[in-house]
């Protein structure tokens, strides 16, 4: 380790806390990564699905023209260098609900803000006899969904390679901080960066965020359909092999338990046929706990009064999208002490600790 290379010790290794340790190993940090057994994050069954034009409005998303090329160029490059498979480039299908949709979307096709999004308009209805689309649709570019257990998994083995993996319960209580150092399990460090989604908020030191966590669960299903595009109408449906697909996902924002439920199956079942003419067979039902934030927008940043602690957190359903960005910009701050955006900076909630 170089003389001005510093010893970062993350807690967590969802998403947040995985994109953080590749992005610093990059820059040649010394880095332990502390993946407690107890805590299955939200990462393993999200639906991992990028998707640059949202809503029921059809925009683009928060951020896309700095987040999408920062998410290309990141997944790419560590596909090449973890050299697996991970980062699926497919094109998303948006029927309009309305013929008013269509006639919006002709008129701003050629638009140079959508130039990098939108591959095509269909006039007309695609899959006729199964999908629900007489208006015709939007045909997405830029866009697909990350298999995030293979992404962690993979990256786990090189960051026990090139850093340090903890398999171990984090207790707040084994946690020392001085003025310049943090002492854990052993071993000084100078940083500790808290990347625990939705757990978060039960923290002692992170606590008075405002977070606004929901409920997602996805299913797994089979279906009798031949497609290489995704489809979102309310639901996505995301091909993953030949008649394999991911369809999900709930919001429940006001859920009392953590566990998958019937009734969320029925719904996203009930959903899918809304749009689509198909009898689909269930293999797998996962459910997550999504870290969302009051203006659902991450939070990323240094602690205002405990030097040398930060936060990852708050990327909610597009975490894929948002974390790579976000890495950046707090790898930033960490090594160089820049200052962080002000749409994502913790310094925007500094007021409710006070």
């Amino acid at each position: 380790m170089g003389k001005d290379n510093k010893r970062i010790l993350i807690i967590g290794q969802g998403l947040a806390g995985t994109v953080l340790a590749l992005e610093l190993l990059d820059k040649g940090q010394d880095v332990t990564v502390v993946n407690d057994p107890e805590i299955k994050g939200s990462s393993w069954a999200a639906g991992g699905i990028i998707n640059p034009i949202t809503g029921r409005r059809m925009v683009k998303t928060w951020n896309a023209d700095e987040l999408f090329p920062v998410l290309k160029d990141f997944y790419n490059s560590w596909e090449a260098i973890l050299n697996c498979k991970f980062y699926h480039q497919k094109n998303i299908y948006r029927p309009f609900l309305e013929l008013s949709d269509l006639n919006d979307w002709l008129a701003k096709y050629d638009d140079p803000e959508y130039l990098d999004y939108v591959k095509k308009v269909e006039k007309g209805p695609i899959l006729e006899k199964k999908l629900q689309n007489p208006h015709g649709g939007l045909l997405l570019k830029n866009s697909g969904y990350l298999d995030i257990p293979v992404f962690l998994k993979n990256a786990q083995k090189y960051i026990e390679d090139k850093g340090t993996l903890v398999i171990k319960e984090f207790l707040y209580q084994d946690l020392f901080h001085s003025e310049n150092h943090i002492t854990w399990n052993g071993k000084e460090y100078d940083d500790i960066v808290f990347c625990r989604g939705a757990n978060e908020r039960h923290s002692e030191i992170f606590g008075w965020l405002p977070f606004r966590p929901n409920k997602g669960e996805l299913l797994n299903i089979k279906i009798d359909l031949n497609i290489d595009f995704g489809i979102t109408r309310g639901k996505f449906l995301m091909p993953v092999a030949k008649g394999f697909f991911k369809l999900g996902a709930t919001y429940d924002n006001h859920y009392d338990h953590e566990e998958k439920t019937f009734e969320a199956k029925q719904k996203i079942l009930n959903d899918l046929k809304n749009f689509l003419d198909t009898e689909p067979e269930v293999s797998d039902h996962f459910v997550g706990i999504r870290p969302a934030t009051k203006d659902r927008k991450p939070i990323i940043g240094k602690h205002p009064e405990i030097n040398n602690v930060f936060i990852f957190n708050g990327l909610g359903a597009k975490g894929v999208s948002l974390s790579p960005w976000c890495a950046k910009e707090l790898s930033g701050q960490i090594l160089e002490n820049k200052p962080i955006d002000k749409r994502v900076n913790i310094d925007r909630f500094f007021s409710l600790l006070r």
